[in-house]
């Protein structure tokens, strides 16, 4: 491995890269709003939930199953089926399809088999994976990347939401390294039938978010 394919595969991950995740916050917004999240333990709780029960077991396991030899295509029918609010599902792929244009754009490079992905396929998670798996970066430095930027993207938006100041956002996502760690260790073992969740509280916070009067985020 090239040490510049693993700073080119940070970059594809990182929620600065034009591909929209910056602009989601996964429920985040309607719990701080609705005062549910009021401060960084509230906050490690919500996320340490995310990681080893909600993300982790669907988008992280997803782009490890792809990782790990599963057919593209397989995946992101089982993301369909799994994702079952229509908003957090339609964000999914329109990061994937926005990720996929971006990076093809940017690196000159597509997976051929992105190219012909059908748009109601082309998840986030599964786009990302597909440009790892090219990069030739190992399976852990592929989902630590993937990883990083999911927590930092949700401690930012803490930040952004006002609850938390930067250090004490840094400092949280800090302490939820281990639990990422079990994430992704999780990740590599389970299989497709287990790349589900049931987070219905999460589930209801996306609905909700679509009904407040002022937000920040898309979703």
């Amino acid at each position: 491995m090239k040490d510049i394919n693993a700073l080119l595969l940070f970059q594809l991950a990182d929620s600065s890269f034009p591909n929209g995740t910056y602009g989601y916050s996964d429920g985040l917004e309607y719990y701080i709003q609705s005062k549910k999240i009021q401060n960084a333990l509230d906050l490690y709780t919500f996320l340490e939930s995310e990681l080893l029960l909600g993300w982790g077991r669907v988008d992280l396991l997803a782009c490890a199953l792809i990782l790990r030899g599963e057919p593209l295509e397989q995946v992101s029918r089982r993301l369909n089926l799994v994702k079952l609010v229509e908003s957090s599902r339609q964000s999914s792929l329109n990061t994937g399809n926005r990720l996929k244009k971006s990076a093809s754009s940017i690196f000159k490079f597509i997976p051929a088999v992105l190219k012909d992905l059908p748009l109601h396929l082309t998840h986030g998670s599964v786009v990302f994976a597909e440009f790892a798996r090219s990069s030739g970066c190992p399976i852990d430095v592929c989902l630590q990347a993937y990883g990083h930027a999911w927590l930092m993207n949700r401690t930012s938006a803490s930040t952004r939401l006002c609850l938390l100041g930067g250090l004490e956002a840094q400092t949280t996502a800090h302490k939820l390294n281990p639990a990422l760690e079990r994430a992704i260790a999780q990740s590599l073992v389970l299989d497709l039938d287990q790349l589900y969740s049931f987070t219905p509280a999460l589930e209801m916070g996306l609905v909700h978010h679509a009904a407040l009067e002022i937000k920040l985020f898309q979703t």
